[in-house]
């Protein structure tokens, strides 16, 4: 996403890193720490959507242009609500 309005291009790249951390960080824990890495990980993944939400609505891309970020990210969070996350 372009910089503009205030809109860093950093925001959505670290949501993208924050649930990579969060789900690989989940390794080795056990119980709730784990599910607490999961449902973190299902936060940052909601913000990566919704980061591309607002580029849209900026006119920055076309909903067409996204399209297939927003099936990903359904995968995830579908990924992430079966290993436990409840976001």
């Amino acid at each position: 996403m372009a910089s503009c309005r205030g809109v860093r291009d950093d925001d959505g790249r670290d949501a993208q890193d924050r649930v990579k951390q969060n789900r690989l960080g989940s390794r080795g824990n056990d119980g709730g720490t784990r599910l607490a890495r999961f449902s973190t990980a299902a936060g940052s993944n909601a913000e990566v959507r919704a980061a591309l939400r607002v580029a849209v609505a900026w006119g920055y891309v076309s909903a067409r242009d996204v399209e297939a970020g927003e099936q990903l990210l359904d995968r995830i969070s579908a990924m992430l609500y079966r290993l436990g996350a409840r976001r």
